[in-house]
């Protein structure tokens, strides 16, 4: 094996070692985490009372949404939306839009687009009600009918990210945000250094820690996977590496099949839950990594993993769930700006990921000036 070749393999091998969610037994926290908080319930208001603009208004808008037909099926999130010539008409919708005291419920344009007045104040929640799949796995189905009920359960599981670094961790975030639209509770059971393996049915972490809690929760969140290409990065010889990295496929398909099967057991367990699974960044983008990975590597790391992820991305979307996709998220946006450590997340890091599971699952908290779609199946 050529000395350039063998060094490309290893930087490689490091990108997977470090592509894990193990963090320090010792120094972070694996308990249960419980808390409540309490807001006011909301109340469908008068039917004179509008929070979408007219179609054929030219006032400004604090938000613009639309759908459109995924008719080549390619969407797999709100960020890896298909190519416009994949794309056909959007279809009328109803729109949901609940306030911290209100919920107004109203018809799209006949295109499926909508247009939310300013005079509507922040925060609220938005979503569409469709029968159509949704490709692009950004619309939460359960979450409109708990928040309204004025109680809303999370549940989080899962490897190190949610349970790691300065607090508040993104979990609390979220439920500081939805606390502001009625009771909120918080079950975050996440453990560091789990593998996919140790939450399937049947196994430790899933019987101990998760079954006990999924029949109330409303939402369930998890970050899971990236443990497993630790332990296969650990087994690596340094002599041998390229034929440790011809193995990475079926370790990918194990992953993903493990993945499977917990969503498929927490969904016959919670069939009224929105499920969510997050989509690791592209970490070797990082400068965190560049004391593991040669110079020469660096770029070629980036794209390596940037590839892995997206094919687990794109087999993910085929799921019944949805993606908070912090690959796609992040893919414009310093990544070092987030991190404590070449994988966990610092202050910042937690209030991003944060943001962007709420907005995943309807949240608006201030004016956007891009328009959030939603990708329907054919």
């Amino acid at each position: 094996m050529s000395l350039l070749f063998r060094s490309t393999l290893t930087g490689l091998c490091g990108s997977l070692l470090l592509l894990s969610a193990c963090g320090d037994d010792s120094s972070s926290p694996n308990e249960q985490v419980s808390t409540t908080n309490n807001a006011t319930n909301s109340q469908t208001i008068p039917e004179e009372a509008r929070a979408l603009l007219p179609c054929d208004s030219d006032e400004e808008a604090s938000f613009i949404g639309s759908n459109y037909v995924d008719s080549g099926d390619l969407a797999d999130s709100e960020y890896a939306h298909s190519a416009e010539e994949q794309r056909g008409p959007g279809e009328p919708t109803t729109v949901r839009i609940m306030t911290q005291d209100q919920v107004f419920v109203e018809d799209s344009c006949e295109d499926g687009s909508f247009r939310v007045s300013e005079e509507l104040q922040h925060p609220y929640m938005v979503w569409i009600e469709t029968e159509n799949e949704i490709t692009s796995r950004n619309l939460a189905r359960f979450t409109p009918e708990a928040l309204e009920d004025g109680t809303f359960d999370i549940l989080v599981f899962g490897d190190s990210i949610p349970v790691f670094g300065p607090t508040p961790y993104f979990p609390n975030i979220l439920r500081d945000k939805f606390q502001r639209f009625g009771e909120v509770t918080l079950e975050n059971v996440a453990v560091s250094g789990s593998t996919s393996v140790e939450w399937i049915p049947g196994a430790v972490h899933f019987e101990n820690r998760l079954s006990p809690n999924l029949g109330e929760a409303d939402l369930i969140v998890f970050s899971l996977g990236g443990n497993d290409l630790q332990d296969f990065a650990f087994e690596i010889d340094p002599n041998n590496v390229a034929a440790k990295i011809g193995e990475l496929p079926a370790l990918i398909d194990e992953i993903e099949a493990n993945l499977k099967l917990t969503i498929a057991e927490v969904r016959a367990q919670n069939p009224d839950a929105d499920i969510v699974w997050l989509v690791y960044p592209n970490y070797a983008r990082s400068t965190e990594w560049e004391a593991f990975i040669p110079p020469q590597n660096k770029e070629l790391a980036v794209r390596f993993l940037d590839s892995t992820l997206s094919d687990v991305r794109k087999r993910m979307a085929n799921e019944d769930i949805l993606l908070l996709d912090m690959l796609g998220a992040t893919a414009e946006e310093n990544l070092d700006t987030f991190l404590v450590d070449p994988l966990h997340l610092n202050v910042e890091g937690h209030q991003f990921w944060a943001d962007e599971l709420f907005r995943l699952l309807g949240g608006v908290e201030g004016p956007e000036p891009l328009e959030r779609q939603w990708a329907l199946s054919p």
